[in-house]
């Protein structure tokens, strides 16, 4: 399981699946972990009743964030993406644009400014070659599940960051 992280700059890609959304804690993270792509899934979900969640316990509000599937052009490998609500905003603004619609027909540049704001800019609309349609065929779509799935309990090593 690898996780794209975007650097500044462009970042070329093509999405190739459906996005998968889960709940998270934006200000926590679990100790030792990367800050991307791994962040503290909300336990609360889906009843909040239950008081699993530290974070919701200390009167923190969960944010939708959601997994992509995509291919990066640097390395023409496939990678899950943890984009929040600004991204996905983004994304979904391009597949109700008539000119651009589903992103699995073209690439987009995520392109990331100086003040880490990110910008979606679709590119010309060409077809995926024999290996990409390959690595495509091949995702697993229930690990994406199993990734977004809701924490049924979170682990005693969580900071809050």
């Amino acid at each position: 399981m690898s996780f794209l992280k975007l650097n500044p700059g462009s970042n070329y890609v093509r999405i190739v699946t459906q996005p998968y959304q889960y709940h998270a804690h934006s200000k926590y993270v679990v100790k030792g972990e990367p800050h991307y792509g791994q962040k503290l899934k909300c336990a609360a979900m889906p009843d909040p009743t239950l008081m699993l969640c530290k974070p919701c316990n200390d009167g923190e509000r969960f944010h939708a964030r959601w997994i992509l599937g995509v291919i990066s052009r640097k390395d023409s490998a496939f990678h899950y993406l943890d984009i929040g609500f600004e991204i996905f905003g983004q994304i979904r603004n391009l597949v109700r644009t008539p000119l651009w619609g589903e992103p699995k027909d073209y690439d987009v540049d995520f392109l990331i400014n100086d003040y880490d704001k990110v910008q979606i800019i679709p590119q010309e609309k060409i077809n995926l070659n024999a290996a990409e349609v390959i690595l495509v065929d091949h995702i697993d779509l229930e690990e994406m599940k199993r990734l977004t799935e809701f924490a049924t309990s979170q682990p005693p090593y969580i900071e809050k960051i």
